[in-house]
C-alpha cells in the first residue's frame, strides 16, 4: 500500500484490488468522510473507458480526477491532504479536476458534518482579478457555488457541454459522456439531468 509514507499520511494497507466493500473503510479513514456512491460509479466508467489508467480517462475531455478517487486509480499517497487546493475549507472534498490544473477549478462534495452524505457537489474557481502584463488573470482567492445534486449529473454535463462544443475534444468528451450516463443507469443513478442544487450556498474565500 501507500500509505504512511509520507507528511500527513495515514497508517493503512491499501487493498491490492478493487472493489467497493475493500475500498470503502479505507477511503473513509483516510479522508475522514465516506465516499459516495456516485464517485465509485464515475470511477468504474473511467476504468472501464481506459482499463489500468483511469485517472487520465477523461484528459482528452478536459477532467481529471482527484483526492479518493485518484487514490483509486493508483495515484498519490493515502493523505487527507491529497489535492486539496490552499483554499479548500473542510466542507469542501475535491474530486474532479476542471480544466487546466493551472486554473485551479475543480468539482467535489459539499457537507456541512465530515460523517454526513454530501449535500451536493460544488465547483470551486479561482476569484477573476484586474489582468495586467506577467500577472495571472485568476486568484489568489476561490469561490464555490453548488452546481449539482450528485457527482454524476455535474461530470456529465461537462461532458456533454465539451461534446457540443466542437473543439478538438469533442469526440473524446462524447465518448466519456456516453460512458458516464451507461454507469450511473446500470447503477440506477440518474446522470443526464442533474437536480438544481440548492440555492444561496456560494461562498468565496
Amino acid at each position: 500500500g501507500r500509505g504512511g509514507g509520507g507528511s500527513g499520511c495515514v497508517a493503512v494497507e491499501l487493498p491490492a484490488t478493487y472493489s467497493r466493500d475493500a475500498w470503502r473503510p479505507v477511503l473513509r479513514e483516510v479522508f475522514f468522510s465516506p465516499v459516495a456512491d456516485d464517485a465509485f460509479v464515475l470511477f468504474e466508467a473511467c476504468e472501464a473507458l481506459a482499463p489500468g489508467s483511469a485517472r487520465t480517462a477523461l484528459a482528452r475531455a478536459g477532467l481529471g480526477l482527484l483526492g479518493p478517487l485518484r487514490l483509486l486509480s493508483g495515484e498519490g499517497e493515502a493523505s487527507p491532504l491529497l489535492d486539496r487546493g490552499p483554499h479548500d475549507p473542510a466542507e469542501f472534498q475535491p474530486l474532479v479536476a476542471v480544466g487546466p490544473p493551472s486554473e485551479g477549478r475543480a468539482l467535489g462534495y459539499w457537507r456541512d458534518e465530515p460523517d454526513a452524505p454530501p449535500l451536493f457537489v460544488a465547483e470551486r474557481k479561482p476569484l477573476p482579478r484586474e489582468q495586467k502584463p506577467g500577472v495571472s488573470a485568476f486568484g489568489p482567492g476561490v469561490s464555490f457555488s453548488p452546481v449539482a445534486s450528485q457527482l454524476l449529473g455535474a461530470v456529465h454535463k461537462r461532458l456533454a457541454d465539451e461534446a457540443k462544443a466542437g473543439t478538438l475534444h469533442s469526440a473524446a468528451a462524447r465518448a466519456a459522456a456516453e460512458a458516464v450516463a451507461r454507469a450511473a443507469a446500470a447503477a440506477g443513478l440518474g446522470a443526464r439531468a442533474p437536480a438544481p442544487a440548492p440555492a444561496g450556498r456560494g461562498r468565496g474565500w
